[in-house]
């Protein structure tokens, strides 16, 4: 007759290793494209968390303000990033390339007409 188990070992082995080696994708840069991807559907998290934890530790109103802001531009810098690979993609896509060929003056308009 077989004992059960009352601790899931198999369990914590597997996401010991799992954890490991997300540890090990992000020490060597690789979690990067994941992180950025799950930033936008976090932000609204983080933001509830900041709310939350300023209302139960009665935390002056600024930090939550400050934590919120933090959430809002890093979801801010995810999307630029993401636009800017886009950008790149699409710029190889058409044949263009990141710097433009004139080499264009900035000028004041006197008038119109």
């Amino acid at each position: 007759m077989q004992r059960a188990e009352s601790f899931p070992w198999r369990l914590l082995v597997a996401l010991s290793i799992v954890s490991g080696l997300l540890w090990g994708l992000d020490r060597l840069g690789w979690a990067r494209p994941i992180k950025i991807v799950l930033e936008v559907p976090i932000a609204p998290v983080r933001l509830w968390f900041a709310d939350t934890k300023a209302g139960v530790f009665n935390e002056p109103r600024k930090i939550a303000d400050l934590e919120r802001q933090v959430a809002e531009l890093t979801v801010d810098a995810s999307k630029a990033t993401l636009l800017a690979q886009e950008n790149a993609e699409l710029r190889k896509v058409i044949g263009a390339s990141s710097k433009p060929q004139a080499n264009l003056q900035p000028v004041r308009v006197v008038g119109r007409g």
